[in-house]
């Protein structure tokens, strides 16, 4: 099983993220909690949902399948920006 988080057609800040361990996935949203992200895993549903519902906003409250949804977003959202609104090249990358 690919390691890469994979987009939910249906929902552009959804995302399906494998488990390190398990051959699992766990179901992401990034809209969820105004863009603090929700996700289907043990540890975020445990610990540190409960925390988000009584209103704390702390990104550190991030598990590490929201942070690597939010990784794979922003590529592909930086190469789509790239692909309609080119830069030229900066002269001291080689």
């Amino acid at each position: 099983m690919s390691n890469q988080p994979k987009p939910d057609s249906r929902d552009p800040l959804g995302f399906k993220v494998p488990s390190d361990s398990r051959p699992i996935e766990f179901v992401v949203d990034l809209g969820s909690w105004g863009g603090l992200g929700e996700c289907s895993c043990e540890t975020y549903q445990i610990r540190n949902l409960p925390l988000v519902r009584e209103g704390d906003r702390d990104p550190r409250l991030r598990c590490k399948h929201i942070r690597r949804a939010r990784e794979s977003f922003a590529d592909s959202m930086i190469a789509r920006i790239l692909n309609v609104i080119p830069r030229e090249e900066d002269e001291n990358q080689s």
